[in-house]
């Protein structure tokens, strides 16, 4: 996130301080409009990192669940057969032991 503040924030003090000398304005006014635009720009950079951060969230759970959806289905119509790709655990050990012979 500090990456995307940092870049929202450059980005809008490059193009207001860009426009301020294209325009002919004084240096002194130029920086303060380009400081306040990379306070501006910064925190619309985080709120937007926020809400992709937040859809990329959605979307993984919706998948997760479409997927046991899914296998949930295809284990109601196939109760003996694992679903596709999954793997089959293996047998479980033997933990009794042989009583001791003389």
């Amino acid at each position: 996130m500090k990456t995307v503040v940092l870049s929202f924030g450059l980005i809008g003090f490059l193009v207001v301080a860009l426009g301020g000398f294209q325009a002919g304005r004084q240096p002194e006014f130029i920086l303060r409009d380009a400081a306040l635009a990379c306070l501006a720009t910064a925190m619309l950079g985080r709120w937007f990192w926020n809400r992709v951060v937040a859809a990329t969230e959605q979307a993984v759970r919706l998948r997760h669940r479409a997927a046991l959806a899914t296998a949930a289905t295809q284990n109601e119509s196939n109760e003996s057969a694992p679903p596709a790709g999954a793997a089959t655990p293996p047998p479980p050990r033997r933990t009794t032991s042989l009583p001791n012979q003389p």
